[in-house]
């Protein structure tokens, strides 16, 4: 599967991760992300961020990535980073895990979570009452209001962190 893979990167899909950075105005110095796969994002990511960790739970996608940035192959919903150790997570395509996002991101840092179906992208229900929709970009602060504080525990990579 991960060979065919990188097959699915077309024009549009790659039009929606330049279109969310251009948009979100993103700045950072540790950048994770999250569901790398065989690198669609990572390349644009690598462009406009110095230091770049790129995670799949798949050593296959992995392998078939471009050696841009340092890999990791680990499970999202249980980063073995520390916490605060990211400024910007980024999620392409990604499930959400927001205990393990709340927890790794710095304070004042951020998410850029993008779905790449563009146009195909299912509408989502309108929000029960009392609730809103939120943007896929929010800040720590914000997140922390909505989420509470999850925390959780995992080992650290200070080594590709360098910490």
């Amino acid at each position: 599967m991960a060979a065919d893979w990188s097959s699915r990167a077309t024009p549009e899909r790659e039009a929606s991760i330049l279109d969310a950075l251009d948009r979100g105005g993103l700045a950072g110095g540790t950048v994770i992300e999250l569901g790398s796969g065989t690198g669609l994002g990572t390349g644009h990511l690598i462009e406009r961020f110095d230091d770049l960790i790129a995670l799949d739970l798949s050593m296959q996608m992995l392998r078939h990535q471009p050696d841009l940035a340092p890999k990791v192959q680990a499970d999202a919903s249980m980063l073995p980073f520390p916490d605060g150790a990211a400024d910007l997570l980024v999620l392409v395509n990604m499930l959400l895990f927001p205990a393990e996002i709340d927890r790794v991101v710095r304070p004042g840092g951020g998410l850029l979570w993008i779905n790449t179906l563009g146009h195909e992208t299912p509408d989502p229900p309108e929000p029960r009452s009392g609730c809103r929709r939120t943007a896929g970009l929010m800040d720590r602060d914000s997140r922390s209001r909505r989420l509470g504080s999850l925390g959780g525990g995992a080992a650290g990579v200070s080594d590709i962190l360098g910490r």
